[in-house]
């Protein structure tokens, strides 16, 4: 009993403490608290000016909005209806190059639109709506898809952001072909108009696939040099400022490792290197198209890695260029 009542006494004398502590302690609606409060508002509002205000036109906000519409629909009709697949790539196909065309020739960059991405889409389109029972045509189109025209999703830093036409033009003419390809081969009774089977095991060999794209490769290589190096040779040495992947590569985007390499070579050798350098890129990137067309998964797995790739790098778009406006901004 004792031991209770000094406990009692303790405790009580513990609360008498307490209440005087609090007693001592401002109320929240004594001067100071209110001060501090006024403070800590007037801190949370100036801290409000630092967050950068993006200068957003109409034409990125339509390009947002038909960017995430054609992500939505896109995956809705390669789960519900593949079969309509070649013809939502044809309908999108028509004006986004219409509009690079026009965007590229402003910056005088409309030389990019002879590069083997295009002509490989072009080659897709002709197999699709001019000769879809031939399955050797597939084979050579499965084989550009899935090989430089996919992994450019890797070389050239393509990256998913909505906003930006250029961007999504970009990502779209290096993410439809490999998915059509990968939806014909697999999906077969979606397309019974389109043979894709060369042998009755509906397997292939690299007789298949990297000869025929190595023959289709050197053909544009040819003529890529005819073109630009030749026919067209004068008229682009008196414009310097107009733009081709091998001045881009070699002797404007100075950040690149293509560029450091290539100023390891003497003027008259690079265009050689950087001919070399393609084939060397299309040979690598064409190898795995065999493995890729005669197992699903490697051709499921090879797809996600790039798209990952893609997303990844919008990301990197999206916030490295939010901290930059906002250190720009608290630098004011």
């Amino acid at each position: 009993m004792s031991s209770s009542n000094s406990a009692s006494a303790s405790s009580a004398s513990q609360l008498e403490e307490l209440g005087e502590k609090a007693s001592n302690q401002p109320s929240s609606s004594s001067p100071d608290v209110a001060k501090k409060k006024s403070t800590t508002l007037k801190t949370s509002k100036l801290s409000l000016n630092y967050i950068p205000k993006f200068s957003v036109s109409f034409n990125d906000k339509v390009a947002f909005t038909f960017g995430v519409l054609l992500l939505v629909s896109t995956t809705f009709i390669f789960g519900y209806a593949p079969r309509w697949l070649p013809y939502w790539y044809a309908l999108w196909m028509a004006p986004l190059m219409i509009y690079r065309f026009v965007d590229f020739h402003a910056q005088h960059a409309h030389y990019f639109m002879i590069d083997f991405c295009y002509i490989g889409n072009l080659a897709l389109m002709i197999y699709l709506f001019f000769y879809p029972s031939s399955p050797q045509l597939f084979a050579l189109t499965f084989a550009n898809n899935n090989g430089p025209i996919l992994f450019a999703i890797v070389f050239w830093r393509n990256s998913l952001v909505f906003h930006d036409w250029d961007k999504l033009t970009s990502c779209f003419i290096h993410t439809f072909p490999p998915l059509i390809s990968f939806a014909i081969r697999w999906f077969p009774e979606q397309f019974p108009e389109y043979r894709t089977c060369i042998e009755p095991t509906c397997e292939v060999n690299w007789t298949h696939t990297v000869l025929p794209h190595l023959g289709f490769f050197l053909f544009w290589l040819v003529s890529y040099y005819l073109k630009t190096e030749l026919v067209d040779k004068r008229f682009l040495q008196k414009r310097t400022h107009f733009i081709t992947s091998y001045r881009w590569i070699t002797e404007m985007d100075k950040k690149s490792k293509s560029y450091q390499l290539g100023q390891k070579f003497n003027p008259q050798a690079r265009l050689f290197a950087f001919m070399a350098f393609q084939l060397f890129f299309h040979l690598l990137t064409v190898i795995p198209t065999t493995f890729m067309f005669n197992n699903i998964y490697i051709n499921a797995a090879i797809l996600l890695f790039n798209y990952v790739v893609m997303v990844h790098n919008g990301s990197n778009f999206y916030f490295e260029k939010f901290v930059s406006m906002v250190a720009e901004k608290k630098k004011v």
